[in-house]
C-alpha cells in the first residue's frame, strides 16, 4: 500500500494541476466574452438630502478589464480586474477651477493575492488566516473617484442653525448668540436668537493616503487612510434684518484619519480617529473688522468633534448585505481584515478580504 501510493502520488499531483490548468483556462476564456460592467447615473442630491442640495448628478462607469486563472495552489483563483470612475457632465461652481489631482503617477499593479493574509491582534502577534475572495481598490481609483464627488459640489455645502441642530441630536444650539458669547465685538448687530449659516467650500479636490493603517514607530501611529483638505473657506453668515449678511470669511486646513478597527466577534468597524483643523486664517470681516473670529471657528469644531466623534463617527463594515442585495439571494461571509497592500511597483492598494461561510459559521464568532 506504501508503496502504490508512493508511485501514484506525484502522477494524481500532475495530473491534479493539469485538469485544475485545463477547467479554469476554459473557464476564464468562456466567461471572457461575457460583457461584465456597469454604467449609471447617481441623483446626489436626492439620495443626500438636503444638506448636498446644490450636489450635480454623478456619472458612474465601472467596466471588466481582465478575467483570468491566477495563483498557485491553494491559492489558485479567479483573478477579475475592474477599470472604473467617477465624473459629472456640469462641475459645481466651487470646483471649475480646480486642478485635477496627477492619478497617472499613482497606477500600479495590483498586489498578488496568495489565499492567505496575516492577521495582527492588538499584541502585535501575528498569524494567518485562510479567504475565499479579496478584492483590491488602488488609491489611484480613490483619488478619481475622490476627484469626481468634489466636481460633483459634494465638498461644498452649507449648513444653518437647524442643520447642525438635527445633526447633534439638539445637543448644539448654534445661533448668533453663541457667537457672540465668544466675540463681544459682535454684540448688537443681530438678535441673540437669529440663526446662523455656515458655509463650507472646499477650493481643490481632497488629496488621499494611503497608510500602515499600524504604528510605525513608538507613538506613532500611521491611520489606514488620510483625507486631506487644504484651503477649504468658511463662511460664516447672520441673519440680520431679515437677510443673512456674511459676518467673517476663514480658511483653514482639514485632515480626517480613519482606520479599520477587529473588534472581539471578528466584525470589522471603520473608525474616525481624528479631525484636524490647521492654518486657519481670516480673509474677511468687514462687519466688525477688529474681530478675530478664527480660534471661534476651531472651538466650534472641537465641540462638534467632542458630540459627534465616538460611537456616531465609528461605522460598521457589512459587505454580506451589500452583495447580497446586488445577488438578489443571503450571502454570508466574514470579513477576514481591510488593510493596505502594496503592489509590485509599490503602488498602495485599499485590500478587503472575506471568507465564505454557513449561516452556523457566520453566527459562531471563533
Amino acid at each position: 500500500g506504501d508503496f502504490l501510493l508512493a508511485v501514484l502520488d506525484p502522477v494524481m499531483v500532475e495530473i491534479g494541476q493539469s485538469l485544475e490548468s485545463v477547467i479554469g483556462d476554459a473557464l476564464s476564456d468562456a466567461l471572457a466574452g461575457i460583457p461584465v460592467g456597469v454604467e449609471t447615473e447617481l441623483d446626489m442630491a436626492t439620495l443626500l438630502g438636503e444638506m448636498f442640495r446644490g450636489a450635480q448628478p454623478l456619472n458612474v462607469k465601472v467596466g471588466a478589464s481582465n478575467l483570468g486563472v491566477a495563483g498557485t495552489g491553494p491559492g489558485r483563483g479567479l483573478d477579475l480586474g475592474f477599470l472604473g470612475g467617477l465624473t459629472t457632465m456640469t462641475p459645481a461652481a466651487c470646483a471649475q477651477l480646480a486642478e485635477a489631482p496627477d492619478i497617472a503617477s499613482l497606477i500600479g499593479t495590483p498586489p498578488e493575492f496568495t489565499g492567505f493574509v496575516e492577521i495582527q491582534d492588538e499584541n502585535g502577534t501575528s498569524h494567518f488566516e485562510a479567504y475565499h475572495m479579496a478584492f483590491g481598490a488602488s488609491q489611484a481609483m480613490i483619488t478619481q473617484a475622490a476627484w469626481g464627488l468634489f466636481q460633483s459640489g459634494l465638498l461644498c455645502l452649507g449648513l444653518d442653525s437647524y442643520e447642525i441642530g438635527a445633526m447633534t441630536g439638539g445637543q448644539f444650539d448654534v445661533t448668533a448668540g453663541l457667537l457672540m458669547n465668544f466675540e463681544p465685538r459682535l454684540l448688537g448687530i443681530a438678535e441673540m436668537q437669529s440663526p446662523i449659516q455656515i458655509t463650507i467650500t472646499a477650493r481643490d479636490a481632497p488629496r488621499i493616503r494611503l497608510g500602515a493603517g499600524t504604528e510605525i514607530a513608538t507613538g506613532v501611529h500611521d491611520p489606514l487612510m488620510q483625507v486631506a483638505l487644504d484651503d477649504v473657506q468658511i463662511d460664516i453668515s447672520m441673519l440680520i434684518d431679515d437677510a443673512m449678511v456674511r459676518v467673517s470669511g476663514l480658511t483653514a486646513d482639514i485632515a480626517l484619519n480613519m482606520d479599520i478597527v477587529r473588534k472581539e466577534d471578528h466584525t470589522l468597524q471603520l473608525a474616525v480617529d481624528d479631525i484636524v483643523i490647521a492654518n486657519t486664517q481670516q480673509i474677511y470681516n468687514e462687519l466688525v473688522p477688529d474681530a478675530d473670529l478664527t480660534q471661534l471657528f476651531e472651538t466650534l469644531v472641537d465641540i462638534a468633534i467632542s458630540l459627534l466623534v465616538g460611537d456616531n463617527l465609528n461605522f460598521d463594515i457589512d459587505i454580506a448585505d451589500v452583495l447580497g442585495s446586488a445577488l438578489g439571494t443571503p450571502v454570508e461571509l466574514r470579513l477576514n481584515t481591510i488593510r493596505r497592500d502594496l503592489g509590485a511597483e509599490g503602488s498602495p492598494y485599499i485590500s478587503v478580504y472575506a471568507s465564505l461561510c454557513s449561516p452556523d459559521q457566520v453566527a459562531n464568532s471563533e
